[in-house]
């Protein structure tokens, strides 16, 4: 009985110092928001950029990513696809392309809005999370004048241009 704990517990390690094996070469790459935090009115259209680099002694495969974001905000993930390879040589030199747009929704109300992206991959055939960047964006109220104030402004205007027209037929 003895000798089966210990074949049981000696798999168990064996097992864990395999797997940690693994996280370490797919936690080597590194990861970053160049602007993570970004002001927007409802409407506009925002641009993340973001580095990576494999600081790792093995290839790694870049397999997709993943994007959350607070409601009132829509993420397009596409430019990740488009810009970034299929996967980083070692020790590479760093890659700075846009990672995602972002489009603030329309009657989306003001205040502070987050998102998380991560990048997939790892060793092939692999989907591990390789790194995790939080994103924040500050939505302020635009500032549309209201339809009174521009009638008023307008016929102030016109009266100002009949009065100097009168002064000249004179």
């Amino acid at each position: 009985m003895n000798r089966v704990r210990r074949c049981s517990t000696l798999l168990v390690v064996i097992v864990g110092l395999l797997t940690c094996g693994i996280t370490a070469r797919a936690g080597s790459l590194w990861f970053t928001i160049d602007v993570a935090t970004q002001q927007a009115v409802p409407g506009d259209i925002l641009t993340f950029f973001g580095t990576v680099s494999n600081s790792s002694e093995s290839l790694i495969y870049l397999i997709g990513d993943s994007a959350t974001a607070d409601a009132g905000l829509s993420v397009d993930d596409s430019p990740f696809f488009d810009n970034f390879p299929s996967f980083l040589n070692p020790g590479g030199e760093p890659l700075t392309a846009e990672l995602f747009s972002l489009t603030v929704l329309p009657g989306t109300p003001a205040g502070s809005y987050a998102g998380m992206f991560a990048i997939l991959g790892g060793s092939y055939g692999s989907q591990d999370v390789l790194g995790a960047q939080d994103f924040t964006v500050n939505v302020t109220e635009t500032v549309v004048p209201e339809p009174s104030s521009l009638l008023l402004l307008l016929s102030g205007l016109a009266g100002l241009a009949g009065t100097f027209r009168r002064r000249l037929t004179r």
